[in-house]
């Protein structure tokens, strides 16, 4: 009988996890839990578990710590490290101490897990066999991260050797807007048929170039392309342009899938791979342009331009509430396609959850729309890799919006006084909200005012504070450098222990991890 040990100190992730995954179709009957690295390591010693997910950032005992007391206990155990950051720091210590593996939480789908344990399987079967088709060398995305930490893993058995006698260049094909149009292609419900398709891609566009190919992650394929030692820099460049272009049609015309594509400017040798791995991860965090194919040098020289901060989101409200659809999209347009290329990726944050607030406003308005909130309250900025997809799906989201208020022009959220009330609520967050008091400065029975509030707005009053507040500390942890305490002061609350407390409940996270995970 398999067991699983789940180390996390989130109860939600540990509940997740056991509710997410049929155990039973992976082999395991039995799962235990423990919620830090020191009650982890009681359990392994106790329990001795053929599997274990660890979290990274732990109270009294870390991830990293973690893995190593059970790697001297246990130098064959199967550690498959949990991450909500995906700091590339971290995973390099974790395959140093030889995790064999890493799921990011955000990437707890059917298919990813299917995907991990096809891994696990395939990794089990012997030195000599590959993990999947793209990773023709299993260990080139963990030597890549980490030259030394894969050559003195026991779990890695089969080292990557950089090709000799030849000149290298990275090339990384990334699909646009990954978590956003997936459902689009016809394959993707087939990662397998999609991993053979591409190699297929490959072989056809390399021609005589020799390729090894590893995926980064779901939406991310790095290739070592290896060029004759005589070839000379204008041969290299113009050879690599030419093969990500064609790669590019054929993803575009066989799978209708739009990818960009990074590459380095110059060869390297064997030992310079990882360094400029790095470089390309680094920078193909940077929203792009759809279809781009660029340089890295090149990248860098876009984003010298003058920064803009549009003040035009604050307007989208009102417009969308007169139904003037060709204005919104205006407004949409110019933000994404005009100024957001010229600013940095900490700004086009701000705008992005500016943006939010505002259609957030709109949701809470309309009743009818109360579920359709739920599903945007999840949207992050990190669904997105181009501008044109942050567009189309704002004026997707505000088309909705546009249809709803027409439909519903004059039926719903009709009391002036409710309309005061939303004004005073969001104009004054650090005053006492609580209905008691907004029920006597309106001039209002409290029950009277609870009821026709959730009839108007399509939630409950508490509800509805709760939200604003949370969405103001959201931004003042992510824009400020005010202290916890200062922010739960700010937002109404009195005691900043019970703010951490709802601040969890509402984002899943601390405040002090919202805000180191949005400023990394």
């Amino acid at each position: 009988m398999k067991t699983v040990l789940i180390v996390d100190d989130e109860a939600f992730v540990r509940e997740e996890l056991n509710e997410r995954i049929d155990w039973k179709k992976y082999g395991y009957k039995r799962v235990i839990e423990a919620d830090n690295g020191s009650r982890g390591l009681e359990c392994f010693k106790r329990e001795s578990p053929d599997l274990v997910f660890t979290d990274i950032r732990m109270p009294v005992m870390d991830g990293i710590t973690f893995c190593s007391e059970l790697k001297k206990l246990n130098q064959h155990v199967k550690i498959v490290v949990l991450s909500s950051y995906m700091d590339f720091d971290y995973v390099r210590q974790a395959f140093k101490l030889g995790v064999v593996d890493y799921l990011p939480k955000h990437q707890m789908e059917d298919h990813h897990v299917s995907a991990l344990f096809q891994r696990l399987a395939e990794a089990d079967k012997g030195e000599n066999q590959v993990v999947n088709i793209l990773g023709k060398r299993v260990h080139l995305r963990h030597w890549l991260m980490d030259p030394q930490a894969s050559e003195s893993s026991v779990s890695l058995k089969e080292q990557y050797v950089p090709p000799l006698n030849s000149k290298l260049m990275l090339l990384q094909m990334r699909v646009d807007d990954y978590n956003w149009r997936k459902q689009a292609s016809p394959v993707w419900r087939n990662p397998r048929e999609i991993e053979k398709q591409i190699v297929q891609m490959v072989n056809k566009a390399a021609l005589e170039l020799k390729v090894e190919m590893t995926d980064v992650n779901e939406d991310i394929i790095l290739m070592v392309c290896a060029f004759p030692e005589t070839s000379t820099h204008s041969f290299l460049y113009s050879h690599m342009r030419n093969f990500a272009q064609t790669m590019q049609n054929l993803m575009d015309d066989q799978l209708r899938i739009s990818v960009s594509i990074l590459y380095s400017p110059g060869s390297v040798s064997g030992k310079e791979l990882p360094a400029a791995f790095e470089k390309i991860r680094l920078e193909s965090k940077r929203i792009h342009h759809e279809k781009e194919i660029r340089s890295i040098d090149q990248v860098n020289k876009a984003f010298v331009l003058q920064a803009v901060r549009p003040d035009s989101i604050e307007e989208l409200r009102a417009l969308i509430r007169a139904g003037e659809v060709d204005k919104v999209k205006q407004i949409l347009q110019v933000l994404w396609l005009e100024q957001a290329p010229l600013m940095e990726t900490r700004q086009i944050g701000i705008c992005f959850r500016k943006l939010l607030r505002e259609l957030y406003r709109i949701y809470q308005e309309n009743t009818s729309m109360q579920e359709e909130y739920t599903d945007l309250s999840l949207v992050s900025l990190d669904h997105f890799t181009t501008f044109e997809g942050l567009f189309e799906w704002s004026f997707s989201v505000a088309k909705k919006l546009l249809d709803e208020v027409a439909v519903t022009a004059g039926s719903r959220v009709k009391d002036k006084k409710i309309h005061e009330i939303l004004d005073y609520l969001h104009a004054n967050p650090e005053e006492d909200l609580g209905l008691n008091a907004i029920a006597e400065k309106f001039h209002f029975n409290k029950s009277y005012l609870s009821e026709m509030f959730k009839l108007k707005v399509g939630t409950t009053y508490t509800r509805y504070t709760t939200n604003i507040r949370m969405e103001l500390a959201k931004q003042w942890l992510e824009t400020s450098d005010l202290s916890i305490q200062e922010i739960s002061e700010r937002i109404g609350f009195n005691d900043a222990a019970y703010f951490i407390k709802t601040f969890r409940i509402y984002m899943g996270k601390s405040p002090e991890k919202f805000r180191k995970s949005m400023n990394k």
